[in-house]
């Protein structure tokens, strides 16, 4: 509600709000509470989604104890998003994600301990090294030139830095990596960082001049 209203003033400030874009228009009592309840102009949506993906939990649950039916949802679900359009802040356009997490975290807790992806020499693993980090670098780029890439990339992105880092550290984590304090505040983080992104950007923008 404070965020939500903070931009409501801003929008309706003559000398700010013709540097805003006005993605969201809160004319009226209903948009504004419309706003609220799907925590528009904030990164808060995330956390509403992820409360109903809590309370879906036990069905969740469920359908991951069976391979393939954890396997044709994450499938089908990736599909939906790409025939289906969706809007960002949906359920729909996030589950494929948070499905992927569950399928990796369920089988994680049933190892019951860390496993490190192993390769049996160095050249074994630089070449999967670079093969992951390849497939990396072609999802950032469709990423930037497709639509559809972004959606391609926030899935394979955080699989293959996974991997990699597994490769490259695996010895360090296992052995030496605490937590740090710092790594403790990630929900503080989550909530400021697209406030602060928003307003750089937006200096940015008024700074430089724009390039016919």
């Amino acid at each position: 509600i404070i965020l939500v209203s903070v931009y409501c003033v801003l929008a309706h400030t003559p000398f700010v709000s013709a540097t805003l874009n006005n993605e969201y228009h809160l004319d009226t009592i209903r948009q504004f509470f419309i706003a609220v309840i799907y925590s528009r102009c904030s990164d808060l949506w995330f956390v509403k989604n992820l409360i109903i993906y809590s309370i879906l939990s036990p069905i969740i649950l469920l359908s991951l104890k069976n391979r393939l039916v954890s396997t044709l949802i994450l499938i089908g679900s990736i599909a939906l998003i790409f025939v289906y359009p969706v809007g960002y802040e949906s359920v729909l356009k996030w589950f494929p994600v948070y499905y992927q997490g569950a399928i990796l975290g369920y089988l994680y807790n049933k190892a019951g301990h860390y496993q490190p992806i192993v390769c049996k020499s160095k050249t074994e693993e630089f070449v999967f090294s670079a093969i992951c980090l390849s497939f990396f670098l072609l999802a950032f780029a469709g990423s930037i030139f497709f639509t559809t890439g972004m959606d391609i990339y926030r899935l394979l992105a955080p699989l293959l830095m996974w991997v990699i880092v597994d490769l490259v550290s695996a010895d360090y984590i296992s052995d030496r990596f605490q937590v740090k304090d710092w790594m403790k505040y990630t929900f503080v983080i989550y909530c400021s960082h697209h406030i602060i992104l928003n307003v750089l950007q937006k200096l940015v923008v008024i700074s430089l001049p724009a390039k016919p």
